[in-house]
């Protein structure tokens, strides 16, 4: 991964939003018995190891982008985003990521490539607190709408993203190479009382 570092592009909109993002008040979830706070920062090429060990954890096992989607996406894509909610663990101070949210913004619409939970977090207010920046920068950007395509098999995260306005528009049929599971294509209109 080293040896694409220098060919990383910065993504002009993250950079935009830096401000906005590092702004954030701490977020303060029960998941977390100690007095440490949640915090949301953006995910960078660095943390590619990151997003795969989340991957396995959160998808079951399973990859849906591999590493090399992973550097392609920062290499080539300048509208990407990349969201992480973290905290850090009180004995060792290291980060301990939650979640993530990625995908991209483009003047037309933005898609959600990621939105991914940490089983040990999972049901505690993470994927909400990210899917509700996600829409907050969309509405700062006047974002038209949002997609996103999400396993037919997988209830809990279809309604959360009801509950967000993202109504069913397609079934995707064999949309998933691992085991040739349709998808719903889902989308959100982007309207602020949607939230």
């Amino acid at each position: 991964m080293e040896e694409y570092k220098d060919l990383v592009r910065p993504a002009p909109l993250l950079e935009q939003f830096q401000s906005y993002i590092n702004h954030q008040e701490p977020i303060y979830l029960s998941v977390l018995t100690s007095q440490k706070a949640f915090r949301i920062r953006v995910g960078t090429y660095r943390d590619i190891p990151a997003y795969l060990e989340l991957e396995k954890k959160g998808y079951q096992g399973v990859l849906a982008w591999q590493m090399r989607d992973f550097i392609r996406d920062f290499r080539s894509n300048p509208y990407r985003i990349y969201l992480l909610l973290t905290w850090e663990h009180p004995k060792t101070h290291e980060e301990v990521i939650a979640g993530m949210i990625s995908g991209r913004f483009l003047a037309r619409k933005a898609h959600i490539s990621h939105l991914i939970v940490d089983p040990v977090y999972q049901n505690n207010g993470v994927g909400q607190r990210l899917l509700t920046l996600w829409i907050d920068l969309m509405h700062k950007q006047d974002i038209p709408y949002c997609e996103l395509e999400v396993r037919i098999s997988n209830a809990s995260a279809i309604h959360l993203y009801e509950a967000y306005g993202f109504k069913k528009v397609q079934r995707l049929h064999q949309y998933y190479y691992n085991n040739y599971e349709d998808a719903w294509k889902m989308r959100r209109e982007n309207a602020r009382d949607n939230i």
